[in-house]
């Protein structure tokens, strides 16, 4: 009896001493963790952060964030995608404008000496006449390149598919200035409404406000895009979000905006190369 007591005694010391240091690893794991959550915790809200955090907070709506503002929509949007490809940025804005009638599209015969490629292409009309000139009715960013696009339309206030690509390529700079101007724009606004650090200019650091406003984009988009058609007044945001709505002007408004974004490359590249870049 006694030496199954000793046995088993020096048996349950052994246990003992395992079971500290065990306890002991525990404690120093979860020390680690713990401290990496307050370091993680801690961290700037860049927006790779941004993306991780938004998903947490998604808010499905039926409207848009920011009372509607493209361009604050557009700069959260492009955080949580990476970026958002300048055709549909483009198109979503003409498809937009068509919808509030600041502009036509439609197809039209190619115009003569003028115009190269398809018999028909895609076209934007800008109403008004030789008493009532063409005024846009946008501001900032808006403003701006609707006002860049008008300037190209010939005697005819028409300005076609193949037109639009010679003059991105000629004028690139001044195109990749416009779409340039509605993530200026944006970062702004999302300053001025405490969604980014007043003290982050080169590289925006989101606020909490601005994870909670992330989450009501990513909620939009996920109603847009469930949506079996949407109506003209949602043709802009489903074209941003990635929605690409049904029908014949969504289809001629992202024609137009490839035509352009890729007459701006092209002017890109043909000046890269000539200054032997």
């Amino acid at each position: 009896m006694n030496c199954w007591k000793e046995k088993w005694g020096i048996d349950f010391m052994k246990l003992q001493s395992i079971g500290a240091v065990i306890g002991i690893n525990c404690i120093l794991l979860a020390l680690i963790f713990w401290v990496a959550h307050l370091i993680r915790k801690r961290q700037p809200l860049t927006a790779s952060r941004l993306r991780r955090e938004a998903r947490k907070h998604i808010q499905v709506i039926e409207q848009p964030p920011f009372h509607g503002d493209f361009c604050r929509i557009y700069v959260i949007l492009s955080a949580l995608e990476g970026n958002i490809p300048n055709e549909r940025l483009t198109a979503g804005l003409l498809a937009g404008w068509a919808a509030e009638e600041q502009i036509l599209i439609c197809e039209m015969e190619k115009k003569r000496l003028k115009s190269f490629g398809d018999e028909q292409q895609a076209t934007i009309c800008f109403p008004g006449d030789e008493d009532h000139p063409f005024q846009p009715n946008a501001s900032g960013a808006e403003g701006l390149l609707l006002g860049l696009l008008y300037g190209w339309a010939d005697e005819t206030a028409t300005l076609q598919q193949s037109e639009l690509y010679n003059f991105a390529r000629e004028y690139h700079h001044a195109v990749t200035g416009r779409l340039e101007q509605f993530g200026t724009q944006g970062r702004h606004g999302l300053r001025a409404g405490g969604a980014i650090q007043p003290e982050s200019k080169k590289k925006p650091i989101y606020t909490m406000r601005g994870v909670r406003e992330a989450g009501q984009v990513l909620g939009y988009q996920q109603w847009l895009c469930t949506q079996k058609e949407l109506p003209p007044g949602k043709w802009r945001d489903g074209i941003l979000f990635g929605c690409q709505p049904a029908g014949e002007i969504p289809r001629l408004a992202m024609a137009l905006a490839k035509s352009m974004v890729s007459g701006m490359n092209a002017g890109k590249h043909a000046n890269e190369k000539a200054s032997g870049r």
